[in-house]
């Protein structure tokens, strides 16, 4: 369903509303975020190479001296995971690249952090758990203003009951 979404905690007792395939399941992520991002009726005037937003060629429609390139897929999938380290560069250790919960507790308890650096990780983790990728969705990715635009082109180039195959 367009603009929907559902999340799946690792461990949870409650029933989940879906459960990723074992290839997925990270317990070294914070989240695992899964986006269909679709191009809908965004047009380009020359060919797009990006493979999230592939448009190369596959669909195009010339009006005059100007060439239209569609998305060459319905839609594309982009997938993401958030992992955390946190480092004391008084003594150079690390915790590992993992979950947030983890790198936290690795931190307290191996970094032998001062009192002020304490204060620091525990207010920079009020922050990165509020701003994760699954309470912000897409937006987190800077795809906020990317909602689709009609182009004015596309009145010109499909009148209506028309349609580009």
């Amino acid at each position: 369903m367009l603009g929907s979404s559902a999340a799946y905690t690792q461990g949870a007792t409650e029933p989940a509303v879906w459960r990723p395939i074992p290839a997925m399941t990270r317990t070294d992520a914070t989240s695992i975020s899964v986006y269909a991002i679709a191009q809908n009726t965004i047009s380009y005037l020359g060919p797009v190479r990006d493979p999230l937003f592939s448009a190369t060629g596959g669909m195009t429609i010339t009006q005059g001296n100007v060439t239209i390139y569609l998305g060459d897929k319905p839609f594309n999938v982009l997938g993401c995971i958030e992992q955390h380290q946190f480092c004391n560069p008084n003594n150079r250790g690390c915790s590992d690249l993992t979950s947030l919960g983890t790198a936290y507790n690795q931190s307290m308890e191996a970094l032998e952090l001062n009192s002020a650096q304490e204060a620091v990780l525990n207010r920079t983790m009020l922050i990165l758990g509020l701003s994760s990728l699954y309470f912000n969705g897409p937006g987190a990715l800077g795809v906020s203003g990317m909602s689709e635009r009609r182009s004015r082109l596309l009145p010109l180039l499909f009148p209506r009951g028309r349609q580009c195959r």
